[in-house]
């Protein structure tokens, strides 16, 4: 995570480098950078963390659209065995 906090007037910023790593080798299979903003419904405190929450949805958001194209181009995840 590069940047997450609020601007002057409130608005959210995030920005961060990341990537997915396959588990079982520790290849990558994709690596971005994201840059979101959010706006805040008003100026105080409230609005502020309002829009931070939904800079992290989308954050969120961005990394699972990701993680499902890897997935749809046959990089998934191996299985493990069931522990005895």
């Amino acid at each position: 995570m590069l940047r997450f906090e609020p601007t002057a007037n409130g608005d959210a910023e995030l920005a961060a480098a990341w990537h997915v790593v396959r588990l079982a080798d520790g290849a990558v299979l994709v690596g971005r950078t994201s840059r979101i903003a959010e706006r805040a419904g008003g100026g105080d405190t409230d609005a502020a963390v309002a829009a931070l929450s939904q800079a992290l949805g989308a954050f969120r958001r961005e990394i699972a659209t990701a993680v499902r194209a890897e997935q749809a181009a046959g990089h998934e995840r191996p299985r493990t065995r069931p522990r005895a």
